[in-house]
């Protein structure tokens, strides 16, 4: 049933690129994920070249009608453009591992992930797991723990809030929003061990 459902989605998105190729990032992401290895990283590379060309038309927009002109909720963001890029880094660090040059195309999409979103918690975590595997402990622990500053003390405050019975501040970024995937937590914790960080 699972693989019938992929299977769909799949013809489904596929559908999708071939009418609108050059539009709309989402159906490439999707792909990506339903695909593995080298077609994964594809479909993401597509993805993030329909976004870059979204973001410079949206950047040529803004200067030449003003910042006020422009919709509060761009269609893509930064943010966007480096999940995407861990979405790659991940696949070169596990499926593709093997292949010659992995190693480095891993660490040029993590570094590319942090050039558009510096505070990235997922990408900071990559950057922290990429310098493990080539034993520069020290300079990994400080990617660490600069990853789990930028999501845990926020979802700390929200457990205390709910916990007091008070009301989060509105104007801060809902704890959820920026916390990193679920299994992008769990290698958190696995590299917190590792480097002997059990107080955060």
């Amino acid at each position: 049933m699972k693989e019938l459902c992929s299977l769909t989605a799949a013809y489904v998105f596929l559908k999708a690129v071939e009418l609108s190729p050059d539009e709309g990032h989402s159906k490439y992401m999707y792909l990506g994920q339903i695909h593995t290895g080298m077609e994964a990283v594809q479909y993401f590379s597509k993805g993030l070249e329909v976004m870059l060309n979204v973001i410079d038309k949206q950047t040529q927009e803004a200067s030449d009608m003003g910042a006020a002109a422009m919709p509060s909720e761009p269609s893509v963001t930064v943010k966007d453009v480096s999940v995407a890029f861990c979405s790659i880094a991940e696949i070169f660090f596990t499926d593709l591992c093997m292949e010659e040059g992995a190693a480095e195309r891993c660490k040029e999409a993590i570094e590319k992930a942090l050039h558009y979103d510096q505070h990235n918690p997922e990408a900071l975590q990559l950057m922290a797991s990429y310098l493990f595997s080539v034993e520069k402990s020290e300079e990994g622990r400080d990617y660490l723990i600069k990853s789990v500053s930028s999501w845990l003390p926020s979802l700390q405050k929200k457990e205390e809030s709910l916990a007091s019975a008070e009301q989060p501040d509105e104007e801060e970024e809902p704890a959820q929003m920026i916390i990193p995937p679920y299994e992008s937590r769990i290698t958190t914790a696995k590299l917190l061990i590792e480097a002997e960080e059990f107080e955060v």
